[in-house]
């Protein structure tokens, strides 16, 4: 009868032996598996990253190697005939008539040592103070990057139109 008994819990001792002895290696195992797991979608999320990044650099570097195919189609300044025909255009298209345009000596290097280089035109028109706040307005929301200063008005009032004087700074 010992026997019967002994056998079992025997059996149940050295069961639970193994897993005093088994276990904690195991849980060990469990936790450096999820420990494993978190590492490897940390580097595949650092791959994804480094990998866009360089789809960015590329991209990047074709942009450059675009800007400057298109900077060499421009010369180094601009021409003065074309922004001739640009203001003639602007004022057309707000309603102004252009009496004459004039392109003012540049100045010397000492005055703009630290201002960028640029072109002086002195315009002269004739229009309404809305078709001159419209010319304004669309050379400053224009591509070029130009300075308006130095505005005359001069009423006619036989013809309710004024006769505009202004001098207009075109950077480049």
């Amino acid at each position: 009868m010992t026997r019967i008994f002994f056998i079992p819990l025997l059996l149940f001792g050295c069961f639970l032996f193994l897993l005093y002895a088994l276990y904690p290696q195991w849980s060990a195992h469990q936790r450096l598996g999820k420990e494993i797991l978190q590492q490897q979608e940390l580097i595949t999320q650092r791959q994804n990253y480094v990998a866009q990044l360089r789809a960015n650099a590329q991209d990047l570097h074709l942009y450059q190697n675009d800007l400057q195919k298109i900077q060499t189609t421009f010369s180094a300044e601009l021409a003065a005939a074309s922004l001739l025909g640009f203001f003639s255009e602007k004022a057309l298209n707000n309603g102004l008539v252009l009496i004459s345009i004039a392109q003012q000596a540049p100045p010397t290097p000492t005055e703009t040592q630290d201002i960028a280089p640029f072109l002086s035109f002195v315009l002269r028109l004739k229009g309404s103070e809305e078709s001159l706040e419209n010319f304004i307005k669309d050379i400053e929301s224009s591509a070029v990057m130009a300075q308006v200063s130095n505005i005359a008005l001069d009423f006619k009032e036989q013809e309710q139109t004024a006769e505009i004087s202004l001098n207009i700074n075109v950077y480049y």
